[in-house]
């Protein structure tokens, strides 16, 4: 029940992690309160973030990226045409590629996989070249291409033996591998891991990563900045006009990590960035300590502000309304509040249309 409170006291932000800002806007450090813009301003400013969250969504959906995983899944409304044909794939390529070994000895065997493993259309089956240090996957990007048009280049790995709960596990230290469509990227990720092993829990004390799902270049960067403090910070951007921004630090009572609850997180502290548009979340750890908190504990402990162009215009806060349900409201700079519903309903009304021939009807 706690959850489900705190989850919708955050909706309004989650929904806001899709938006976009233009690149070229300046990013104030400081806010103030003093409003210069009407009720009826802020009100349509907040309309137009959502408006141009949609079309970042539907930019997303229109890229090359995205465009590649509908035809090779052969994507129809949310159903998998081609499930048969790449399970069919799949199930041929283990004869050559060893993943079985990840399950039996915790670990993923990259050396012992280099090498070119391409599709042969006419046998349905896969042929291996051992002539390389990597691992290169040729195939076709779609159930009725007759070439393999796509090639998947595993460049390198590394890993590192971490000891936990009484066996070896080997976990990621260096990863650099990408995607290709007649020639096009599709995809890559580059990232890189360290971790705490000294700890008998040796959780990552430093994460880089950077995807890229054309035309969308995601970065991901997260820190253990003591052994108490954490910090994380996330980038959606096309570079060209849309990007998103995120950052979150977390702060823990003690670093025994194996038995950590949630009753231990002292506070938790939220930025989100997109359009002119920003949004402060805070919360008291001691929150999550009740079992059904009331409003006026949910809105004691915790802190969402809105700002526009770095001048807040409001804030979100639990309120009951005339039939006695419990909703999310905008309180605005005069006192008036309404339910943010006004605002994320069409949102998500217009996100299912845009995302239809992808994911269908989400009833």
């Amino acid at each position: 029940m706690i959850m489900k409170k705190i989850t919708n006291v955050f909706l309004v932000i989650l929904l806001v992690v899709s938006g976009c800002k233009k690149e070229d806007d300046l990013v104030v450090n400081n806010t103030n309160t003093n409003t210069s813009t009407t009720i009826s301003q802020d009100k349509q400013n907040i309309t137009n973030t959502f408006e141009s969250m949609e079309s970042c969504v539907s930019s997303l959906k229109n890229g090359y990226g995205a465009t590649t995983l509908k035809n090779f899944l052969n994507l129809d409304e949310g159903e998998v045409l081609a499930e048969d044909w790449i399970e069919d794939m799949l199930d041929n390529i283990d004869d050559l590629l060893d993943l079985d070994a990840i399950d039996d000895n915790n670990r993923f065997d990259y050396s012992g996989n280099t090498g070119t493993y391409t599709w042969i259309q006419s046998s349905q089956s896969w042929t291996k070249n051992s002539n390389t240090n990597k691992i290169i996957i040729n195939f076709p990007a779609a159930e009725w291409d007759q070439s393999n048009d796509a090639v998947f280049t595993f460049h390198s790995y590394s890993d590192i033996s971490l000891f936990y709960d009484g066996e070896n596990i080997f976990a990621p230290t260096a990863v650099i591998a990408d995607l290709y469509l007649d020639g096009i990227k599709v995809f890559d990720i580059n990232g890189s891991y360290s971790y705490d092993l000294a700890n008998t829990t040796p959780i990552p004390t430093n994460i880089n990563t950077t995807l890229n799902f054309t035309p969308y270049i995601i970065t991901i960067s997260a820190q253990r900045i003591t052994s108490k403090e954490f910090e994380a910070d996330i980038t959606f951007t096309n570079n060209s006009g849309c990007i998103t921004t995120l950052h979150a630090d977390v702060r823990i009572a003690h670093d025994d990590y194996e038995n950590l609850e949630e009753t231990d997180i002292i506070e938790i502290n939220t930025v989100f960035v997109h359009d002119n548009m920003k949004i402060e979340g805070y919360m008291d750890g001691s929150l999550l300590g009740y079992d059904d908190p009331s409003n006026t504990q949910i809105n004691a402990m915790t802190d969402v502000d809105l700002f526009y162009t770095n001048t807040k215009i409001g804030e979100l806060i639990f309120q009951t309304n005339s039939n006695n349900d419990n909703k999310v409201n905008v309180v605005y700079m005069d006192g008036s509040s309404e339910d943010v519903e006004t605002y994320y309903d069409p949102f998500v009304t217009n996100i299912e249309q845009i995302l239809f021939p992808f994911m269908g009807d989400w009833n």
